[in-house]
């Protein structure tokens, strides 16, 4: 990958690193779609949903949010890890991608976990977590995960997401916005060196409701930038961005939804950018959860 100009790179791929081990870890219940607990045996760690656990069994799992993915913990310190054929199971240590998982959020709400070679948890009929080469997720590789404030072992425990009243609100202020007719330009600029342009514009209307969109592109990368704002402070709601590598063909989305100042909800989707590429294929990526600014 050649470097890029205006350091887009920087701005763009900051989610290239995995959580330092001081980040803080989130206490979390894990459930199945009807919810019943996914527990942590004593004997053996292989996950299992379970209505009545045993005393032994850990029930409050410790997830670290990363910005490559997400590692679980159970409460004696074991990491899931995926094993041969299609099992999961809680031991040692975090290392290797074995025991690194993609968190997919759904737009219910829910989410799925994907390995390292793709496949994804579910729920066996027999109550035992494994993993299924399965393309889409389907009800038994779906979950639930819940914040543990009381289980948490730091104050201030980072969330896992937005409340589902803040989800919904923002996608309706989002919808009444991108569709306003009466916002109105308030500033324009263009900016060129070289290889390097932006252009910045704000739109906004008498409420003091505003859109600001950036736009930087160089020789090798492009960079776009949305900002929805629903009052006249410097917070948005929602930010919505886009990354394009074009020599490597290379296209990242990403979403950050805040509740009040914070970032609540942050997902990126990962795929190929050309010209002949489907916009629709494209939007029926997986919006993975990565850890919030």
């Amino acid at each position: 990958m050649k470097p890029v100009p205006g350091g887009l790179l920087a701005v763009a791929l900051g989610w290239s690193t995995l959580a330092h081990a001081d980040d803080p870890s989130i206490s979390f219940r894990w459930l199945d779609r009807q919810g019943t607990p996914i527990v942590s045996p004593h004997e053996g760690g292989v996950p299992r949903a379970q209505a009545e656990p045993e005393t032994a069994s850990c029930r409050v799992h410790q997830l670290q949010l990363g910005e490559e993915g997400v590692r679980i913990r159970d409460c004696r310190d074991r990491y899931l890890a995926a094993e041969a054929e299609d099992g999961v199971r809680f031991q040692g240590e975090a290392t290797g991608t074995a025991g690194l998982f993609s968190m997919i959020r759904h737009r219910d709400g829910a989410v799925s976990f994907q390995a390292h070679d793709g496949t994804l948890l579910y729920r066996h009929e027999s109550g035992v977590i494994r993993r299924t080469s399965l393309n889409k997720p389907d009800p038994g590789s779906t979950f639930t995960v819940a914040d543990d404030a009381l289980a948490a072992n730091k104050p201030g425990p980072v969330p896992l997401d937005c409340s589902p009243e803040r989800i919904e609100t923002i996608r309706s202020q989002y919808a009444q916005l991108t569709s306003a007719k009466d916002l109105k330009t308030l500033d324009e600029t263009r900016f060129s060196f070289g290889d390097n342009a932006r252009f910045t514009s704000k739109q906004g209307n008498a409420a003091h409701q505003r859109v600001e969109h950036i736009v930087d592109t160089a020789e090798f990368a492009g960079y776009e930038r949305f900002a929805y704002f629903w009052d006249a402070g410097e917070v948005p709601f929602f930010v919505y961005e886009i990354y394009i590598e074009y020599e490597d063909n290379v296209r990242v989305e990403s979403r950050t939804y805040y509740e009040g100042t914070t970032p609540c909800r942050c997902v990126r989707k990962v795929g190929k950018h050309s010209l002949e590429h489907d916009p629709a294929a494209f939007a029926e990526l997986p919006d993975q959860q990565i850890r919030c600014p």
